[in-house]
């Protein structure tokens, strides 16, 4: 099949978006934390939710619970609180033009055969 140089490009650059998205957290860094520290939390206490003030300072964070709380389960959330390690579990990674398309034709989205293609309109370099 011979596809136009239009669609392509349209399936190159959805097969980027999609790795882009696999690869690259969509919410900012301070809510992804704030949504980890949460769930953790809500495993071991009801909690209304968390606030995180200055990142490196846990004194400035703060945990709202639930009025069913009860000190135990206070005492384990703030436990998890102390425990728990800021640092991003998901670090943005930079890929070079082979890798990305190496993984555009591991999704299924383009061919070896339009990667070589590709290579050879662009004289043997993507």
């Amino acid at each position: 099949m011979n596809m136009s140089s239009a669609a392509w490009w349209c399936r190159v650059l959805i097969g980027i978006a999609v790795l882009v998205l696999a690869v690259v957290p969509l919410s900012s860094a301070a809510d992804s934390l704030a949504q980890r520290l949460h769930a953790q939390i809500a495993a071991v206490a009801p909690i209304e939710g968390v606030s995180i003030g200055t990142l490196n300072d846990k004194t400035t964070w703060r945990i709202d619970f639930l009025p069913t709380a009860t000190a135990a389960q206070k005492a384990a959330a703030r436990a998890v609180l102390a425990a728990f390690d800021p640092t991003p579990v998901k670090e943005p990674v930079a890929l070079t033009t082979d890798e990305v398309l190496n993984l555009l034709v591991t999704k299924g989205v383009l061919t070896q055969k339009d990667v070589d293609d590709l290579k050879a309109a662009k004289g043997g370099s993507p």
